[in-house]
């Protein structure tokens, strides 16, 4: 499985928090990313629960700064790599500064339900699926893959 790598800074007050993500799921600095669904296979229109979760298990608070109200999103891709659907892909969201706070021995879990339908509406065919996530900072901070069979 690819890994990604990136780097991310979260300006504290008067402080840095630095950490990183990598991979299906990540650790570091204490921050654990995950993104899973209910199961790992699943009949032609069966509908998908996905999370994404956030664990803190350092010891110290972690702070994420949100450029609009959009704090993460869930994206599908094919076999072949080509995205298929993405959660925020017709929503809309507010231009405002939002922040989340995240306690030392917290966790913060995200959920969305994907209907296996693609962006226009259509159900997609039998197969295999990654689905990926992201906690939607100004530079996204990848957060994990889970992959599933459509069957």
């Amino acid at each position: 499985m690819r890994k990604i790598l990136m780097i991310l800074v979260l300006v504290i007050f008067t402080g840095f928090c630095w950490f990183s993500a990598t991979g299906k799921s990540s650790t570091k600095s204490g921050l654990i990313f995950k993104v899973t669904a209910d199961k790992k296979s699943y009949n032609k229109g069966e509908k998908v629960n996905i999370t994404l979760k956030i664990t803190n298990q350092g010891e110290k608070t972690a702070f994420f700064d949100f450029s609009t109200s959009k704090k993460y999103d869930f994206w599908v891709k094919d076999e072949s790599g080509k995205e298929v659907w993405r959660w925020s892909n017709d929503r809309v969201f507010l231009q405002v500064l939002t922040n989340m706070k995240l306690d030392a021995g917290k966790s913060r879990t995200f959920k969305e339900i994907w209907n296996q339908e693609d962006n226009e509406g259509n159900q997609l065919k039998p197969g295999r699926y990654i689905i990926y996530g992201e906690i939607s900072l100004e530079k996204p901070l990848y957060a994990g893959s889970f992959q599933i069979e459509i069957k």
